[in-house]
């Protein structure tokens, strides 16, 4: 499974252009976020750079991959704000239930 620090940091590099601008962004060093790119590249088994002598461009591939990448961080954050909704409703309420005999508490 995919970390979802690696499609952050690919998204950032996507609209930083460039590493070294997306690891200022990030509070990280450009070698870390060069390792990174690798190791989400070696995970979806397709380039998605060109690498050319002082930087790298996203390939046609790299695009889509984008676009579901944030597609699937904002599902994340979705989801993480739905969880916490649901923690907070337990901490004030722990007899809550989401339906009928289904507690989530």
């Amino acid at each position: 499974m995919i970390e979802t620090n690696l499609l952050a940091q690919f998204v950032a590099f996507a609209k930083a252009g460039t590493l070294t601008r997306a690891a200022q962004d990030l509070h990280t060093s450009q070698p870390a976020l060069t390792r990174s790119m690798k190791k989400l590249e070696e995970e979806l088994e397709v380039p998605l750079f060109v690498r050319h002598k002082n930087h790298l461009e996203l390939t046609q591939t790299g695009h889509y991959a984008v676009y579901y990448a944030q597609r699937v961080l904002q599902k994340t954050r979705i989801s993480a704000t739905a969880s916490a909704a649901m923690t907070a409703a337990c901490i004030r309420s722990p007899s809550a239930t989401v339906h009928r005999s289904h507690k989530w508490c």
